[in-house]
């Protein structure tokens, strides 16, 4: 009701007359200038939550990679998840961060290293078991979270939200990503992205902390969750090691707005 009243009295107000703003009745104001003006501010209010951002990309998640909830086990995952025993009991936790990512299907001649993806499928498992959707689903899950975290990236990095926005959805739905999402195998690839995205945003927020009481102590607890969840990614897949290049990327470009005023760059090392 709100958005309505605004739409009419800025439709009332675009009436001029020799210069003046004029009253004129409501029924000679088009409806079709109503309902667009009265749109497009409530997509705007709604533009102005990231919730609804959040939403947004989700929905085109799923509408997206709906064909692939039904998809059968395939080549990696039948070593990975179906025939992987040490997933099927949380005891086994402690093996997953002493052996490859394969040994509980008796597979030895690899050597990679991913225990964390090893419980996210024991974790899986446990409540699911062997169905499908549950795994195809935790796929698409991180995809959206990731879609998110490059929204905030973006727009901790100053860019405007709507362009923001339409690069998350973007990086939802692009061909580029089939793979990895719809492949259950492809799962180390999103979960080791959330941590570096977050590590990214934690990282970038440390260094926006401005002075004040206990400032140098929150942004040393900043950069230590940082530093944490870069270890998390590495526990994740080897693809972290481009974490360090991506932070100073980002630190160069962010940290160029402070050219003017040297004291914001050099006071946290003092």
């Amino acid at each position: 009701m709100q958005n309505l009243l605004l739409c009419t009295m800025y439709l009332v107000r675009s009436r001029v007359s020799g210069g003046f703003g004029c009253l004129v009745p409501l029924y000679d104001i088009e409806f079709h200038h109503l309902l667009l003006v009265f749109v497009m501010t409530t997509l705007k209010r709604f533009l102005n939550s990231n919730w609804f951002i959040l939403l947004l990309i989700a929905v085109f998640a799923l509408i997206g990679f709906s064909t692939v909830l039904y998809g059968e086990f395939l080549y990696d995952d039948l070593v990975l998840i179906v025939d992987n025993h040490y997933i099927r009991s949380f005891s086994n936790i402690p093996k997953f961060f002493v052996s490859n990512v394969s040994r509980g299907a008796n597979v030895l001649n690899t050597n990679l290293y991913r225990p964390i993806v090893n419980i996210v499928h024991t974790v899986i498992y446990s409540m699911f078991e062997l169905k499908v959707t549950a795994y195809h689903l935790t796929n698409i899950g991180f995809h959206v979270l990731n879609s998110f975290l490059a929204f905030l990236l973006l727009r901790r990095l100053g860019f405007w939200k709507i362009p923001c926005a339409l690069a998350a959805l973007i990086f939802v739905i692009h061909p580029i990503q089939s793979e990895t999402v719809a492949y259950m195998a492809g799962l180390p690839d999103v979960i080791v992205t959330t941590f570096m995205f977050s590590g990214l945003l934690v990282f970038l927020k440390g260094f926006e902390i401005e002075a004040g009481d206990g400032f140098k102590r929150r942004r040393m607890g900043l950069l230590g969750m940082s530093a944490l969840l870069l270890v998390l990614a590495f526990l994740t897949k080897e693809l972290a090691v481009i974490f360090a290049p991506l932070v100073l990327l980002f630190g160069l470009y962010k940290f160029r707005e402070f050219d003017e005023n040297y004291q914001c760059y050099q006071e946290p090392f003092n």
